[in-house]
């Protein structure tokens, strides 16, 4: 097998990335059966990527937000901004949308298959060796290539997203907590 471009990772970075090469045959490798699932992260983003996916499907952008609070063990710090700072993406439907994109352009997405480093030339899919002229690696924080072409990094930001009803809170709010048991951990609401 042989792609020109070979894209590791079908997630919002891997098919952004696919979107923008244009006359080159683009493979893109992810490991799951489908696009966008299991949801990997709490979908908060910054107005740059907000105004960029919004012009893809309104229906993407569910949420704004002018507000953050750090919750914090040394206290409360409390931003408020006179417009959103931060967005909520819908990123099932955010990938689906991008996939969807993809395709359109007759790039190919394998879905369902782990690829593995195999060399500097190749890498490993379905214990064949796919040949690239470009590598792009798109991968989670779990991914193999990272140790492959750098030192793997041990340590990670542990998160947990928790979607809860408030009281007395705006719905434009975010909240983040510092746990002081775990000072590598926070919440976010």
């Amino acid at each position: 097998m042989k792609a020109n471009v070979v894209i590791i990772g079908g997630g919002p970075a891997g098919l952004y990335t696919a979107l923008s090469v244009r006359n080159h045959d683009v493979l893109v490798v992810e490991e799951h059966k489908s696009i966008g699932y299991p949801k990997h992260c709490a979908g908060i983003v910054g107005e740059y990527v907000a105004k960029s996916v919004a012009g893809l499907s309104k229906r993407i952008i569910n949420a704004s937000y002018r507000r953050i609070h750090f919750l914090t063990p040394m206290g409360r710090v409390e931003l408020d901004f006179k417009k959103p700072i931060a967005y909520h993406v819908e990123r099932p439907l955010l990938e689906e949308v991008l996939a969807s994109r993809v395709e359109s352009l007759g790039h190919r997405i394998l879905r369902g298959v782990r690829a593995k480093p195999g060399s500097l030339q190749c890498v490993k899919v379905r214990g064949d060796c796919l040949k690239f002229d470009f590598l792009v690696v798109a991968e989670g924080a779990g991914g193999l290539f990272r140790g492959f072409f750098s030192r793997p990094i041990k340590n990670y930001l542990v998160g947990l997203q928790v979607v809860a009803k408030t009281v007395g809170l705006p719905e434009d709010t975010i909240v983040l907590i510092y746990d002081e048991n775990s000072p590598e951990f926070f919440l976010h609401g």
